[in-house]
């Protein structure tokens, strides 16, 4: 009896073992419960047929894997994303967080209304703010200073003045200053014809006072005329505004009207006419109007003339006086046709002197380049004759160093 009562106990205890295996490589076999110890356990490889457990992480964390954990697994939390300026490329990161589905980077705070409002925020640029109305004109005060010109009032036009802060103002039509324009009348009815308008600030023609433009409008024309006089010299009533001069001579002749003109042994300068009109009376003879630089008693003398023609318009030629005579220098320019005709003699700042024709004022041709050396003492007008016949030519202005 009690054989059977030991045999029993035994038998009960090899059932209770059966239902409560241990850890074994034995696939079929399961993981025993008693290796968990809390809600959220985990149990992971150590290593081959090595089991541990891994306890539940925190809240919100998630699993990643991780070789430096004996169980190659860890619990990690949710990192803040970073601050991101403009211009940052696109980077992996490193860090052992995650982000959520719905998080946000931060932005440089308001990146479009703090810009604008920036004092400079480009140095180097203008700002928009500097203009206020409609017609402000940006300029500059001095190097890397911008400054507002504001418009001018309906009708006024922009011209350039040193003396002004933005080295720009508005005037009058009518008001134009030096510069290379004529002005004919004033107000929004003138006419500007290209031309040379002559610096009152420089040494040349003109009296004492450093005069150096001849503008004829009435009064005297302030020339000596030699060895004769022109029949009629008129800058007031024959041919209004202009110097009108008409001269005839038997046999082949010239008249030198001139004044003083003293810019220097080898200074440079440049003067100019415009013979607005000339004509002559005889169609067998020659006859012409030039513009003239003499030395002191006349014995060195640069010109350039216009010669009328009987049916074709007029010639312009040059020539240099030496030694008691004319040579000329360059070849005749019958492209002129009609007249006017600006004529003009400039020096560089040495002895090298050049002769010119235009027919605006803007254009020049030039009609010979030579070196010559001669000490100016007066500029003028040359008028010239062979045969019998009558000169008539009205000039606009006589102007140096424009």
């Amino acid at each position: 009896m009690k054989y059977l009562v030991t045999m029993f106990l035994l038998s009960v205890c090899q059932l209770g073992l059966a239902e409560t295996p241990m850890l074994t490589a034995d696939e079929s076999i399961p993981i025993p419960k008693v290796a968990f110890d809390a809600k959220g356990d985990l149990v992971a490889g150590t290593a081959a047929d090595t089991a541990a457990k891994l306890t539940a992480g925190a809240d919100d964390t998630i699993l990643m894997a991780d070789s430096g954990q004996s169980t190659g697994l860890k619990w990690v939390a949710a990192g803040t994303p970073s601050t991101q300026a403009f211009g940052d490329s696109a980077v992996v990161g490193t860090a052992d967080t995650f982000t959520r589905g719905d998080h946000k980077h931060a932005m440089p705070a308001d990146p479009v209304t703090a810009h604008a409002a920036a004092s400079d925020p480009h140095t180097g640029y203008v700002l928009e703010s500097l203009l206020d109305a409609k017609g402000d004109l940006i300029s500059a005060s001095a190097d890397n200073t911008p400054a507002i010109l504001t418009v001018g009032t309906n009708g006024k036009v922009l011209s350039a003045d040193s003396a002004e802060t933005t080295g720009l103002k508005w005037v009058d039509v009518g008001d134009v200053p030096s510069g290379d324009i004529v002005q004919i009348g004033s107000g929004e009815g003138s006419i500007r014809v290209p031309g040379l308008k002559g610096l009152g600030n420089r040494t040349g023609v003109g009296s004492s006072a450093g005069s150096v433009s001849t503008e004829y409008s009435s009064g005297s024309s302030g020339l000596t005329w030699s060895p004769t006089s022109p029949t009629t010299e008129d800058i007031d009533s024959t041919y209004p505004d202009h110097l009108y001069l008409a001269w005839g001579a038997t046999g082949s002749a010239e008249s030198l009207g001139l004044k003083a003109f003293a810019p220097g042994a080898a200074t440079a300068f440049d003067v100019r006419i415009l013979v607005s009109s000339v004509v002559k009376a005889s169609d067998g003879n020659s006859a012409g109007i030039g513009l003239i630089v003499t030395s002191s008693g006349d014995t060195s003398r640069l010109l350039v003339q216009v010669n009328p023609q009987a049916r074709a318009g007029a010639t312009v030629t040059a020539f240099t006086y030496a030694a008691g005579a004319y040579t000329q220098r360059g070849s005749t320019h019958t492209e002129i046709g009609f007249s006017p005709a600006y004529l003009r003699l400039s020096r560089d700042g040495s002895n090298n002197c050049q002769m010119w024709w235009s027919p605006n004022g803007r254009m020049w041709v030039s009609i010979s380049t030579l070196s010559f050396t001669f000490t100016p003492a007066s500029i003028g007008y040359r008028l010239s004759e062979s045969g019998t016949t009558t000169l008539q030519a009205a000039v606009d202005f006589l102007r140096s160093d424009v």
